[in-house]
């Protein structure tokens, strides 16, 4: 079972970020709704994607974690950065050379906004 949180369009298809089988999961499908690639982590779910220059920026949750994820257009991991843990990543945006990532940090109970401001040059 899965769910699918974001669907972006890309030039030739879309790409998926979701929770597949308690996985943190992406996918690109091409022109004809094919999979060209798929990507998956143990427990967690990609629940933001955000297209860069050089690949996809993905936040979610990983093992209980914050995260976000770059890709490259292939569907290859190029890196993994862990912002907080107890939440998950909800958004994600670029705007020129600045990059931020806003989600939920969980403590005792309750949930409060993250917001983590991302270095230049990461893109």
């Amino acid at each position: 079972m899965g769910v699918v949180f974001d669907v972006v369009s890309t030039e030739k298809g879309i790409l998926l970020a979701g929770e597949r089988d308690g996985e943190f999961y992406v996918a690109k499908l091409g022109e004809k709704n094919e999979i060209n690639w798929e990507k998956s982590f143990e427990n967690g779910a990609a629940i933001v994607l955000e297209p860069v220059k050089r690949g996809i920026l993905v936040g979610g949750e990983l093992h209980g974690r914050a995260v976000l994820v770059k890709i490259s257009k292939e569907g290859e991991l190029l890196w993994k950065k862990e912002l907080w843990e107890n939440g998950w990543i909800q958004v994600v945006k670029q705007d020129g050379d600045r990059l931020f990532a806003a989600g939920v940090i969980e403590s005792e109970g309750k949930g409060y906004m993250g917001i983590e401001f991302l270095k230049e040059g990461i893109l």
